[in-house]
């Protein structure tokens, strides 16, 4: 009996034994255990890090191809701007341009009209007033018999000044046309009939809508002469007759506008 339970006693201990051999050498692994742990762990150590390096490399060229589309729309978006702004200033310019080139056209043609219209007016007005002048003048002639050069109007100064005033004149004159057969006898003519000189100016001084100057004293040359008082040589001559108004700075007839002419 003893001996039964001093191998059991035994046993018990060996088995106690080897539970402990086997828990020191799972709890104490080897070196090359350790080494082998230690290469598993650098291994899932490296492969933690490459795959963090990967998704952060795909972050990053998520991050870039997102940064890309959006700097294209800016782009675009700036193109559609720009392009509409062009767009629309150049339409409202050529629209309004068109606009104003058609008004103005329009208003020129109107104001090209009224000024046709007045000078048309202006002319008819002239040449009427001119035309009764010269009417008169030869209805006169003829009912004093006399043949021009020969004919000098009475109240010539009041007759002009009222042809002055309807066609806006500042001066008039007549110019008879002489021949060379009969400058002597107009020469002797003007001579003897200038006494509408001195009438003209003495109308002109009474008249309160003249503002020339009143010159009583002048100076009379009797024969056809130019700008240096000399005779000119004809073939024909167009002396200065009567005028209004009459200012004699200068000798107020017989001065040939046909010596003007070469």
């Amino acid at each position: 009996m003893k001996t039964n339970l001093k191998e059991i006693q035994k046993e018990e201990e060996e088995r106690i034994e080897a539970m402990n051999s086997s828990a020191r050498a799972t709890a104490a692994p080897s070196t090359e255990e350790m080494d082998s742990l230690e290469e598993e762990g650098d291994d899932h150590q490296d492969r933690e890090e490459e795959a963090l390096s990967k998704r952060r490399h795909e972050e990053f060229m998520a991050h870039e191809k997102e940064s890309r589309v959006v700097s294209q729309w800016k782009t675009l978006v700036m193109v559609v701007l720009l392009v509409s702004t062009v767009g629309v200033a150049l339409t409202v310019y050529f629209y309004t341009s068109r606009t104003e080139i058609s008004e103005f056209k329009k208003q020129f043609h109107d104001d090209a009209h009224k000024v046709l219209e007045a000078l048309g007016t202006s002319l008819d007005l002239s040449l009427g007033a001119i035309d009764a002048l010269v009417v008169s003048m030869v209805s006169f002639a003829a009912h004093t018999n006399h043949t021009w050069p020969f004919v000098t109007i009475p109240d010539f100064a009041i007759r002009a000044a009222k042809i002055r005033s309807l066609s806006h004149a500042v001066f008039m004159t007549v110019y008879p046309k002489v021949s060379k057969d009969d400058l002597e006898k107009w020469e002797k003519y003007a001579s003897e009939n200038n006494d509408w000189v001195y009438e003209s100016i003495e109308v002109q001084s009474k008249d309160d809508n003249y503002y020339g100057p009143i010159i009583w004293d002048y100076e009379t040359i009797d024969f056809v002469h130019n700008y240096d008082n000399e005779r000119t040589p004809g073939p024909i001559y167009l002396p200065t007759w009567q005028s209004s108004p009459v200012i004699p700075n200068f000798p107020p007839y017989n001065w040939d506008l046909y010596s003007t002419y070469d």
